[in-house]
């Protein structure tokens, strides 16, 4: 992933790439990213990417693997946004639309707290991409392993 951050350098980026295959995208700079892997019945399991310190400013804007360390929801740092509730429900709208049984989906949120220090009762977020094959720790393969026996069950009983 690249960022434009002006005109020139949209300008530089088209001369120099060929345009067909790249995707382009509104950049919201919403603070707090979060990883929530549910099925139909709702989250199993989540977390928050958060940078590591030792992170530089020009790559702050992202969140990955070289850069973040992951905040289980059981962590005070997790700080889960006010409407919790109705962005799981949208993640599982996103996967009934994607027709898949179990998913996972990244999500930016803004802060709990605006500029003027009011807290956000409904803070916006978007959902930035699903994960149909995420990666795997040893607490996320000890969440599925306990997930999938259930779904199949379903599955198999519906």
């Amino acid at each position: 992933n690249s960022m434009i951050q002006n005109e020139a350098e949209m300008k530089s980026f088209i001369a120099s790439h060929t345009m067909y295959q790249y995707i382009f995208e509104k950049y919201y700079n919403y603070n707090r990213e979060y990883r929530i892997h549910v099925t139909e019945n709702g989250a199993f399991y989540t977390c928050r990417k958060m940078l590591k310190r030792d992170t530089p400013d020009n790559k702050k804007w992202q969140r990955h693997m070289d850069n973040s360390v992951w905040c289980l929801e059981s962590n005070p740092l997790f700080d889960k946004p006010t409407n919790w509730n109705t962005i799981v429900a949208d993640c599982i709208k996103a996967l009934v639309a994607l027709k898949l049984d179990i998913c996972c989906f990244d999500i930016k949120v803004q802060s709990k707290v605006d500029k003027k220090g009011i807290t956000r009762v409904n803070p916006e977020y978007i959902l930035l991409e699903s994960n149909s094959a995420a990666s795997f720790g040893e607490v996320t393969l000890e969440k599925y392993l306990q997930i999938i026996p259930e779904l199949l069950k379903q599955k198999h009983n519906g």
